[in-house]
């Protein structure tokens, strides 16, 4: 199919994406990875994609920054069977090509940044200001916020269509310019209505006062991750940590304080809860003995 669309259109067949393709037709398999290659039209390779039933994940590694932006409408407007979108490696990219609208057919709702720059995630920001079609998640691997970036993302969640039905909100071993991460973290929980699951593991982000920020917004967000961070805040008898909507809360891997823990199990035991709580506290860095926490 590749051979017949280049041939239609007059395009000689990109190397790269012939062997990729060829291993592909060997082994099917759910996730396509595509990395490094500047192809000079991106609507063969794109075309023969979307027919395959079995993809569901696209992955692009650096691939054709130069012509990114065709590439991405390809993946998020046209009809195919794709679920996921994830980006890798990006320092920067020509947005030229998104469209505006997308097929009633498309079920791309997830989209993840891996080590991608500043000046890459701020262009992808702008470029779907205008779009007019939701994803459920958005994740960020090892991205560096800075001012503009971070506003710009606030402002995306209030006031944006492509983020209006935001469900799933995670950052994975990011960082902010300036100011503490989790101040930057809760004006993206307050920016974010819908908002069910929230992540932020390994952002040097004190989960005590993380999960306080949280429960005094009005999100009622079930599933909250903060793992490989620290605990410091000692919380007060009479403050609230945890909300009746949260049902799962992961702080694994985190350093604490003796009294830091202890304050955090004493105000989730101390409070009446309606629902079930799953509490994730694996592999925790604690000098004491577990039984002298809890006798305590």
């Amino acid at each position: 199919r590749y051979l017949s669309s280049c041939i239609s259109k007059n395009i000689q067949p990109d190397q790269f994406i012939m062997e990729e393709f060829i291993k592909y037709d060997e082994d099917p398999q759910c996730i396509l990875r595509l990395v490094n290659s500047e192809l000079v039209d991106s609507v063969s390779a794109m075309f023969c994609l979307t027919l395959e039933c079995y993809i569901r994940n696209i992955s692009l590694d650096n691939f054709s920054p130069n012509i990114f932006g065709s590439t991405l409408s390809w993946i998020l407007t046209s009809e195919n069977r794709f679920q996921s979108l994830d980006l890798y490696h990006y320092d920067n990219a020509d947005f030229t090509g998104i469209i505006d609208n997308r097929s009633p057919f498309n079920k791309v709702r997830i989209i993840r940044f891996h080590y991608c720059s500043t000046a890459f995630v701020t262009n992808f920001l702008f470029a779907t200001r205008a779009v007019n079609y939701t994803i459920d998640t958005i994740i960020f691997d090892n991205i560096q916020f800075d001012q503009e970036c971070s506003s710009l993302l606030i402002h995306n969640l209030q006031k944006v269509t492509f983020f209006s039905a935001l469900k799933g909100l995670a950052f994975l071993s990011c960082s902010y310019i300036g100011t503490p991460f989790c101040n930057f973290a809760n004006q993206c929980i307050q920016s974010s209505e819908k908002l069910e699951t929230f992540t932020a593991d390994n952002c040097d982000i004190d989960v005590c006062n993380m999960l306080l920020e949280i429960i005094q917004n009005d999100v009622k967000i079930q599933h909250i991750s903060l793992r490989k961070n620290f605990g410091k805040t000692v919380i007060r008898n009479d403050d609230l940590l945890i909300s009746n909507s949260t049902l799962t809360v992961d702080v694994g891997e985190c350093e604490w304080t003796e009294e830091s823990l202890i304050s955090f199990i004493s105000s989730i035991c101390r409070k009446l809860r309606r629902s079930p709580l799953a509490l994730i506290l694996d592999h925790t860095n604690i000098e004491d003995e577990w039984s002298e926490i809890f006798e305590r």
